[in-house]
């Protein structure tokens, strides 16, 4: 059978094809605006982010555009928007002008929508569609036969970004140089310290020192000498000179740089220290780093990408973890672990959500202000309880397993770029229905056999990185299914583990089903709906919607009061920006049907015990830098949710409606992992289709005592 987006997916790419294009006119709100806004939807393939595409959804948004403007004026939007750190609303508004110029066959305007699509995909680090772009810009300016000034700087830096990130230096030189011979004043200074990077990486320290050096002497401004400073001192540091590097960070630090400049100059002087030998001072200035970067409001700092230094504050908490575990500090080396991951998620939303009163009543799982001995507490009082907590970096991983008031580092065979492999490998061959047998034994001795687990107990397992990809539940060592061993709950972060368990445990509340929402242009999803009317049958108080009953204002008008609210539908992940992450609802009369991530934000969900996305691939998200996963599971928790259950893959229709069946029956009498647990096992006994793309799909996060209404027994009996 097909999957629920294969189809989709080909309705898709003909329509985009054929699409025509229509009239440029604005309506503001009313049937118009809402079929748009539906239209829109229907052509985020986000696997395809193709020009066609992108054209089109400009149309489409235009429509709904009360205030039109000219293209010139969308593509400065975009660039504001891009420059904030709002990816996805950059490529909207210059999607209207992409639109206009397609319009109009304005080359030049083409040419300004593309550059500004490029800036912001490669901001997001989707290098491919920012070199694609890039290049189309410059291709499109030259045909246009205008001055290539306002295109040639920032298309040609892109192409120098993408190369110097895919570890081309020589070619990233070529890009920038190319960039700097166009460049305005202010720009200028950005680029030769990306020249400067460029020259680290060819492996011409000498080199990039001169010309860092040079721009210091320059007597820039303030950003621009910060940026110099850091990248020089890295200079030195990997020209082998760490005493230079040291007494360079320790200047610049004696200068009190601002914000994230100090963060990055602390960091700088710990790995310095470190490489000097001089652990103990490493540490306190990792420790002053992290502090500093806690202490901060996260923003998106496009000047770091402007002068190629693509800051990442993970790798600050990464090295300051791995600092530790090099001094034997395994507690310590849990806690960076844990603020990392914390501080991933408040860069991700950094102030561009609304929050609610359910958001506010856990903003310690948001905000990581879980202490590490709050946690072994709560791993201490669960019953049979082991948390194992992944790391991974890109030289070592390890895996803190949490056994009481016990915390251990256990090493883990390869580095984050090794795993993430055999993760792919392993699920390459399970989406393709192909014998899994030495992929996942792989996976299982890197991954479980090092940790010394006894069977019976339950894990909750905290992932990292790709392993958020990863159902550990099928793993198998040659003689059976880590499910068959163990009831298996995940987690986003062991802090929000910890703060789950530490809220009080209401009363099971009524169930709120929606099914097979009703959209113009969609493949059916029969078996959805017939999942959640089986729902309404196991549960007489449940609320069951299907087809055009199952709007989106219908789910936000319920959530609230909801004790788990259940979704069978089509969804889709935004790779660009996880907060445009959809659930595809049916339209009603007050508007569209798209769910989107961050409006979940807004929900007030502390009386949800459950919320179960059958739809698929909800489970995924983007991975920030390695860092921390960024799909609906931390969405609906933030919110107020106690659990999630979402999905890894794109899942079969039929399976899926009976495991959910088999899941709700279960969990009326038993708490959720061992639900899901008992329902995996049921479909393994069948016989007929024990590959794991049929059962394993399924991931519960959260509470691991989530318990639902009890199901009515004669419908139990049947």
């Amino acid at each position: 059978m097909a999957s629920r987006h294969f189809l989709r997916w080909a309705k898709l790419a003909l329509a985009l094809a054929a699409l025509p294009l229509l009239a440029a006119c604005p309506q503001s709100g009313g049937s118009g605006g809402q079929r748009a806004s539906l239209a829109v939807a229907d052509l985020r393939a986000k696997e395809v982010e193709s020009l066609a595409r992108l054209t089109a959804e400009g149309q489409l948004l235009l429509k709904e555009d009360r205030f039109p403007k000219n293209g010139y004026d969308y593509c400065r939007d975009a660039a504001g928007l891009a420059e904030r750190g709002d990816f996805r609303l950059a490529i909207r508004e210059a999607s209207k002008a992409l639109f206009l110029a397609e319009q109009t066959s304005d080359a030049y305007l083409r040419a300004h929508a593309k550059r500004d699509i490029a800036v912001a995909y490669s901001y997001a680090g989707q290098l491919d569609l920012a070199a694609q772009y890039a290049e189309e810009a410059i291709t499109d300016v030259r045909l246009s036969r205008r001055s290539v000034a306002p295109i040639y700087p920032a298309a040609y830096k892109v192409l120098g970004d993408v190369s110097l990130r895919e570890n081309k230096p020589v070619q990233a030189l070529s890009n920038y140089e190319e960039a700097l011979n166009h460049a305005g004043e202010a720009l200028q200074p950005f680029i030769r310290i990306a020249i400067a990077n460029a020259l680290r990486g060819k492996g011409d320290a000498a080199a990039a020192r001169q010309a860092l050096e040079k721009l210091l002497a320059e007597r820039q401004s303030g950003r621009v000498q910060a940026l110099a400073r850091r990248a020089l001192g890295q200079a030195l540091l990997e020209g082998g000179d760490a005493a230079g590097a040291e007494r360079h960070f320790a200047e610049a630090l004696a200068g009190n740089p601002d914000g994230y400049d100090r963060v990055w100059v602390l960091a700088g002087l710990g790995r310095a220290q470190a490489a000097g030998g001089r652990l103990d001072a490493a540490a306190d200035a990792y420790g002053r780093a992290v502090a500093e970067a806690e202490r901060l409001t996260a923003e998106f700092r496009s000047d770091e990408f402007r002068s190629g230094l693509f800051g990442d504050l993970g790798r600050i908490f990464q090295e300051a973890k791995a600092l530790e575990l090099r001094r034997g500090n395994a507690a310590r080396a849990f806690e960076y672990a844990e603020a990392g991951k914390a501080r991933a998620f408040l860069d991700l939303v950094r102030g561009r959500v609304q929050t609610s009163a359910g958001h506010v009543a856990v903003a310690a799982q948001a905000g990581g202000a879980i202490s590490t001995a709050d946690i072994q507490r709560a791993v201490a009082a669960s019953e049979r309880g082991v948390l194992v907590a992944y790391s991974l970096g890109a030289d070592g991983s390890y895996a803190f397993v949490l056994r009481g008031a016990e915390i251990r580092a256990v090493p883990i065979q390869g580095g984050e770029a090794e795993i993430g492999d055999a993760v792919s490998r392993y699920l390459d061959a399970l989406r393709a229905l192909a014998p899994v047998d030495g992929p996942q034994a792989d996976l299982h001795r890197r991954l479980v056999a090092p940790l010394g687990l006894v069977p019976g107990e339950r894990l909750v397992i905290v992932p990292d990185g790709p392993l958020f990809r990863l159902p550990f539940h099928a793993l198998h060592d040659g003689q059976g299914y880590l499910i068959q061993r163990h009831e298996i709950a995940y987690a986003p972060s062991a802090a929000i583990h910890a703060a789950l368990l530490a809220r009080p445990r209401g009363e099971a509340a009524p169930i709120v089903a929606f099914g097979n929402p009703k959209r113009d242009g969609q493949v059916d999803l029969p078996a959805a709906a017939r999942e959640a009317e089986e729902i309404g049958r196991l549960h007489p108080r449940a609320r069951v919607f299907t087809g055009a009953e199952a709007t989106k204002a219908r789910f936000v008008a319920l959530a609230a009061e909801s004790g788990t609210l259940h979704v069978a539908a089509h969804a889709e992940l935004d790779q660009v920006d996880p907060l445009y992450s959809t659930i595809l609802l049916a339209a009603g009369e007050g508007g569209g049907g798209d769910l989107e991530a961050r409006e979940v934000y807004g929900l007030d969900l502390r009386k949800v015990g459950l919320v179960a996305l059958s739809a698929c691939e909800t489970g995924l998200g983007l991975v920030s830098r390695g860092q921390e996963f960024m799909g609906f599971v931390r969405t609906f928790l933030a919110a107020g949710a106690a659990g999630t259950m979402v999905s890894l893959w794109q899942i079969e229709d039929e399976a899926t409606a009976r495991i959910m069946t088999a899941f709700y029956r279960e969990a009326s009498s038993r708490d959720a992992p061992a639900a899901l647990r008992q329902a995996m096992l049921d479909y393994l006994g069948d016989g007929r289709r024990d590959h794991p793309f049929f059962w394993a799909a399924f991931a519960l996060h959260g509470d691991p005592r989530i318990r639902l209404p009890a199901a009515a027994t004669a419908a139990l009996g049947r």
